[in-house]
């Protein structure tokens, strides 16, 4: 069962990132191809979804169709990262608690997406605010990321002991602007900063 955070207070804060800053992020990072007319789509969100490549279970971002009703559900199958249009942000090792690793990956995908549905941020900028949502500590003597607040029913996703959360936490951050950037940069060129053109009479 999928659960939603307690996130009212954060909304209108997401998604509240300056062309400025977004461009030094570019100058730093890889540049995934993404067409700025899809970003835009009503067609398409910015979101999550598990993949898989040489036997691996791999958690990817980028545009992905809107679920019905803007509520992602646990799909039936794996597809592979070749064709998917997503880029990894997160590699799944093996099964926690006698739950399958392809099942834990779609569950991580599919409650990120909700996530970034829930509060907005489901486009490349927006997606670049996800993780304030994230939090990084310990719960039941277990490394965790979790959503909203640090209880188990909130747990997103377990780490390895001995992983400090936080830092790992840093790490999804990173990974999640690396892939966004560019993206995120067509966007706001898109929508913003348009200079008006107007006609006038000539007497």
């Amino acid at each position: 069962m999928l659960r939603q955070p307690h996130l009212s207070c954060c909304l209108a804060r997401a998604g509240s990132l300056a062309a400025a800053g977004l461009m030094a992020l570019a100058a730093a990072s890889p540049s995934p191809a993404a067409p700025a007319e899809a970003a835009t789509s009503q067609e398409a969100v910015y979101g999550f979804g598990c993949v898989q490549q040489d036997g691996n279970y791999l958690v990817g971002l980028g545009l992905i169709p809107r679920p019905s009703f803007d509520l992602a559900l646990n799909p039936m199958s794996v597809p592979p990262l070749k064709g998917s249009g997503l880029r990894p942000i997160a590699q799944l090792s093996g099964p926690v608690g006698g739950v399958s690793v392809s099942h834990r990956c779609t569950s991580i995908a599919t409650r990120l997406t909700n996530l970034a549905l829930a509060t907005g941020t489901a486009s490349p900028v927006g997606i670049l605010t996800l993780t304030q949502f994230l939090q990084a500590g310990i719960v039941a003597g277990q490394p965790v990321i979790a959503i909203g607040q640090l209880a188990l029913p909130d747990v997103l996703a377990t780490l390895p002991l001995g992983t400090d959360p936080q830092q790992a936490l840093n790490r999804v951050t990173q990974r999640i602007q690396q892939v966004a950037a560019a993206p995120a940069i067509a966007e706001v060129l898109l929508r913003e900063g348009l200079v008006e053109f107007v006609e006038i009479e000539i007497p």
